[in-house]
């Protein structure tokens, strides 16, 4: 059996080589997929032969987003009415209300969770109940 294993980079010129270097590491002679978000810190995958062209790469990118979107969402969705503990990141700036993010967000990748009715301070943690998915973000109230 033939292992195929997916990297999604985004500014990752530091980290890819060993990550790939890694995952041969532990697999084997396995394939590794690059999937550059659209580095521009000199991550090798820019620079390599074969590039494709950036025309065929965005309609890659749509036809995957085009299947990752109703995944995205339906996780999203099995998520409302649960109890998340959310660390505050930022408040919006138009509203004022707690932005944060559970374990499961990565900051400045996944979406948020915004926090309505409350207050709370950047670097605090508050319990909050899912009431809304809206494609990647949640939408909470203290629980």
């Amino acid at each position: 059996m033939r292992i195929s294993v997916v990297l999604p980079t985004l500014h990752e010129a530091d980290t890819i080589g060993p990550a790939i270097v890694a995952a041969r590491a532990v697999l084997g002679n396995c394939d590794v997929i690059v999937a550059d978000g659209g580095s521009e810190d000199g991550t090798p995958a820019a620079e390599m032969d074969g590039v494709v062209p950036d025309e065929l790469m965005q309609e890659r990118l749509r036809e995957c987003v085009e299947v990752q979107d109703p995944i995205t969402q339906a996780a999203r969705d099995a998520l409302v009415g649960t109890d998340l503990e959310v660390l505050i990141d930022r408040a919006d700036d138009d509203t004022g209300e707690p932005l944060g993010r559970s374990h499961r967000e990565a900051p400045e990748i996944d979406g948020v969770i915004r926090i309505t009715d409350a207050f709370a301070r950047t670097g605090a943690r508050v319990r909050a109940r899912v009431t809304e998915a809206c494609g990647p973000d949640l939408v909470a109230e203290p629980a």
